[in-house]
């Protein structure tokens, strides 16, 4: 096997941003991330089988990613290590996000709030024109990502992810993989082009562009000449979603100022309750429209203890599944009252074949709300139909945590999908490690013996 040779120490804290954003809850709490990170990775041998999932979105089909498991993960990053800088300097002012990848102190809600703010300002030159491009990391294959690199005068650091990007393709990783800070670096690099062909002001949030114009006539070409530079590379933009607007239209789709609504350090507690539900209530008039502002209220609900979007997340959820993260989180904080347990357990049921991110979203929930007498046979049932490994691994902690340890036997008595959460969850109901243990990488048993074993995480900002 020939490993990686780079010797760069890759922390949880350097993708601090990523695991907030995970697609999947690790079944651990990543307790051994930090030593899985920096385990040697072959780019030779293939790296396995990454699970893939189907993420439902608010527009259009679903978007396929790539679960990256910790030494995968780490590779990356150490991976673009030597263009990071390179990269940055290649961007344009009104890039924002992602410029340096992942590193500590980079925060997903303060890049985004300067992209905001650099759009409302450059707004009002007089008209906007909104595009992005047509299933972006879908189209971004390796080749695209070389070729967009070897621009750059940096031969040693555009070598390095030529391999990494060699041994991804062998494991079946043929583009980059949406949702990590490190791919979504890689991804500027590539609209870099593209951006240099666009003579107005812009600013773009990964594909999602954004260009200033003083008349209608202005913005039109702008967005033709952004088609044409997109074309030359291999990508076009998603029709579907282009839009010419005024300056005062395109102010009128931020919703509420946010900014404005939730200071629970300088108002009483009357006060923010009473700010909070006035905009959960004019979220919930349109969520397609004010999605942002649903995203921002509920983990600030959640935080108040307010119940008022309760029975709205439960009956509303399943026909916005791009929601699931941020539902599933407010749901925590009231999962010690019996209907949101059964309304749990009921949408795992519902959803472990069907629908592996919901039900990996609501398994990492029951490990904290428990799983019932009533219904635990048939959620095992579905442990074992599920598509998903990691759903599996999920339920199965979920169905030891409630001390199930009669089905956590039998679904491990044998071979199964997820060594890591075989492992723990025969532990966590007093059974001897079985076969599970032959396959669990040393650095997780080096972990989980100086350590109690976490909880999946369910709070997220995706």
């Amino acid at each position: 096997m020939t490993p990686s040779t780079a010797t760069t120490l890759v922390t949880s804290e350097m993708l601090a941003e990523d695991l907030k954003t995970t697609w999947v809850p690790d079944v651990l709490g990543n307790i051994d991330l930090d030593l899985l990170l920096n385990k040697p990775l072959s780019f030779v041998d293939s790296w396995g089988v990454l699970e893939r999932l189907e993420v439902p979105r608010s527009a259009g089909g679903p978007l396929a990613v790539t679960l990256l498991g910790g030494q995968v993960h780490g590779e990356l990053h150490r991976t673009v290590e030597g263009v990071r800088k390179a990269i940055d300097g290649l961007l344009a002012p009104g890039v924002c996000g992602y410029r340096r990848g992942a590193e500590i102190g980079f925060s997903y809600s303060s890049e985004n709030l300067r992209f905001q703010e650099f759009s409302e300002a450059e707004a009002e030159t007089g008209w906007v024109a909104l595009a992005d491009v047509r299933r972006f990391f879908d189209h971004c294959t390796w080749d695209v990502v070389l070729r967009a690199l070897d621009r750059l005068d940096m031969p040693a650091g555009v070598d390095r992810v030529r391999r990494f990007a060699e041994a991804a393709q062998r494991s079946g990783l043929r583009t980059l993989p949406a949702g990590y800070a490190d791919a979504r670096l890689l991804a500027n690099a590539v609209l870099a082009e593209a951006d240099a062909a666009v003579e107005l002001p812009f600013a773009r949030w990964v594909d999602d562009y954004r260009l200033f114009a003083a008349s209608k006539a202005e913005a039109l070409a702008g967005l033709e000449s952004l088609r044409a530079a997109l074309m030359a590379i291999g990508l076009d933009l998603n029709e579907s979603k282009v839009a010419v607007m005024s300056a005062r239209d395109f102010g009128a789709m931020s919703g509420l100022p946010l900014a404005s609504v939730y200071h629970p350090d300088a108002e009483s507690p009357r006060q923010v309750r009473a700010a909070l539900r006035t905009a959960f209530l004019h979220a919930v008039q349109s969520v397609a429209t004010n999605r942002r502002e649903l995203r921002f209220v509920l983990p600030r609900l959640a935080a108040q203890g307010d119940d008022i979007a309760l029975e709205w997340v439960m009956r509303n959820l399943r026909a916005m599944p791009w929601e699931a993260p941020r539902c599933a989180a407010y749901l925590l904080a009231f999962g010690d009252r019996p209907v949101v347990q059964q309304f749990v357990e009921q949408t795992l049921l519902d959803t472990a074949e069907t629908s592996p991110w919901f039900a990996a979203r609501f398994a990492a929930l029951a490990c904290h709300t428990g799983i019932s007498d009533h219904n635990a046979d048939a959620i095992a049932c579905a442990a074992v139909k599920t598509t998903s490994a990691a759903v599996e691994g999920l339920i199965l902690r979920a169905l030891a945590v409630s001390r199930h340890g009669r089905l956590v036997a039998d679904l491990t008595n044998e071979t199964v999908r997820d060594a890591r959460a075989a492992l723990a969850s025969r532990r966590e109901v007093g059974l001897p490690d079985g076969p599970a243990a032959d396959c669990v990488p040393e650095e997780t048993l080096a972990a989980m013996a100086v350590q109690p074993t976490p909880l999946p995480v369910v709070a997220s900002i995706l």
